[in-house]
């Protein structure tokens, strides 16, 4: 069960991190949007190191 939940909340992850990336470097956006962004891409780099962790411990 929790594999396909990873396998679904992973591309999820990464089309909002690609989506995130190009809003906070896109020069017409607005302050507020470029928050938002680099607070999307924390999370989403937090997520991943949490997730990687758990399989890590789990692969032993």
């Amino acid at each position: 069960m929790k594999r396909w939940v990873l396998i679904i909340i992973i591309p999820v992850l990464m089309a909002l991190l690609i989506r995130a990336i190009l809003a906070a470097t896109d020069p017409s956006m607005h302050d507020e949007v470029k928050k938002y962004a680099t607070m999307l891409v924390i999370g989403s780099f937090v997520l991943m190191a949490v997730v990687r962790m758990v399989l890590i411990r789990r692969a032993r």
